[in-house]
């Protein structure tokens, strides 16, 4: 528990390389506790596409084989609906400013790993 407490808050580290590896021991755990959630989510908000990408792929194979940890995510999306539409604007502004010319809005990671959240947080759960 120690380590993922650390792992947290080093993905709030103002090094990309320090928040991805925070990020990936987060992801990686096997305690699916919901207090981890802002740390993952808010890492969508960011300029980083490699922590994008790696948050898109928790998301999309990880997460809906945790039942518990998916609800948990459905939850977090539902109840907090201000702090993911910021997310989405943090984004979308990372990604006109540095990735716009590299790929279209709808490939860049974060934004799918938003939607993919959002979207698995709308579907029933299948328990």
């Amino acid at each position: 528990m120690q380590l993922l407490i650390i792992a947290c808050w080093m993905s709030r580290h103002h090094n990309g390389k320090l928040r991805q590896k925070g990020l990936r021991h987060i992801l990686r755990s096997d305690l699916d506790v919901p207090w981890t959630i802002p740390f993952v989510i808010q890492l969508c908000g960011e300029y980083v596409i490699e922590i994008g990408s790696d948050v898109l792929t928790f998301v999309t194979n990880s997460l809906p084989t945790r039942p518990n940890l998916r609800r948990d995510y459905a939850q977090f999306v539902h109840d907090n609906p201000e702090f993911m539409s910021i997310t989405r604007q943090r984004a979308e502004s990372y990604w006109l400013a540095y990735h716009r010319h590299q790929l279209p809005k709808k490939q860049y990671p974060q934004f799918q790993a938003v939607e993919a959240v959002t979207a698995l947080a709308a579907e029933p759960l299948l328990v």
